[in-house]
């Protein structure tokens, strides 16, 4: 009996204590990162070309850098670092909120590549509905004008492939 009892509290707190789409704090105001790797010839971009790429948007005919444009740190068995792995965390509120959807990649070398970002920011009630039960979901991701693939070798992350 008591083991029965122990059960039902136990259900009963991580029931009330979950999310669900009843939840008075509403939809996730989730980290709108973008997450990626670039390789080329199926290999990772060097360390030096990784350390030194530079993101950035026009708005205005104004070249603003996205400086949260980073290296991806290891943890654990998730080697985001090692994989080459770059992230930007600002960029679903800059393409949702800004409607800023043209981004630059800049090399050392200075060539760039563009990206198509296209986050939303949604109402509550389109928050509750789409897939993320989130208020920036991420419509579409294209690389030099492609639809960018999902690195599939990459199973911890959601990580866009990006092939030069």
């Amino acid at each position: 009996m008591k083991t029965i009892l122990a059960l039902l509290i136990i259900m009963t707190i991580l029931q009330s204590s979950s999310c669900n789409k009843k939840d008075p704090l509403g939809p996730q105001i989730i980290n709108n990162s973008l997450i990626f790797v670039l390789k080329k010839n199926n290999n990772r971009l060097t360390d030096s070309i990784l350390n030194n790429i530079k993101m950035y948007y026009y708005t205005n005919g104004q070249k603003i850098r996205m400086s949260d444009l980073e290296r991806g740190i290891d943890e654990g068995t998730f080697l985001a670092n090692s994989l080459g792995i770059l992230a930007t965390r600002n960029i679903g509120a800059t393409s949702g909120d800004d409607n800023i959807k043209s981004y630059y990649l800049e090399y050392p070398n200075g060539t760039q590549d563009t990206l198509f970002v296209d986050y939303r920011h949604v109402s509550y009630n389109e928050a509750v509905n789409n897939n993320c039960y989130c208020y920036y979901p991420l419509i579409e991701v294209r690389y030099n004008g492609q639809v960018a693939p999902i690195d599939t070798s990459i199973s911890a992350q959601k990580v866009y492939l990006f092939k030069k």
